[in-house]
């Protein structure tokens, strides 16, 4: 039986942050979002029902601080949407998820990892 989703943590920014978090209002599900210190002006922020500051990593966005994001959404006993780019296509992000007991919105890890893989993905 899969378990039923409540709160849903959008794992990205910008205008598909803002259409998941207005899907999964019209789903009746609670919202969090994500920001870093590069975007706080940024308009997504204004439809997620929490916002929490996510730390960049060294050379890296803080969208990708798949530690930090997981404990997120294990506070909240919430989802992840990964929405699109960023950690989307990480079948370790996927596995780690699994590994967390946190439910992953998106494809399995099998898929993920062919997918994530630019040339395998072409050739299959």
């Amino acid at each position: 039986m899969t378990p039923k989703i409540h709160t849903v943590l959008v794992a990205n920014r910008g205008l598909i942050a803002k259409r998941i978090f207005q899907t999964c209002k019209l789903m009746g599900l609670s919202t969090l979002g994500i920001y870093t210190d590069s975007d706080l002006e940024n308009a997504h922020q204004f439809y997620a029902d929490k916002m929490f500051p996510i730390a960049d990593l060294a050379k890296t966005s803080g969208y990708l601080n798949q530690k930090a994001i997981l404990e997120l959404a294990s506070h909240y006993q919430a989802a992840i949407h990964p929405g699109y780019g960023f950690l989307s296509e990480r079948a370790d992000f996927r596995l780690n998820c699994e590994q967390n007991q946190v439910i992953f919105i998106g494809p399995n890890y099998q898929t993920l990892k062919l997918t994530g893989n630019k040339s395998l993905c072409h050739q299959l």
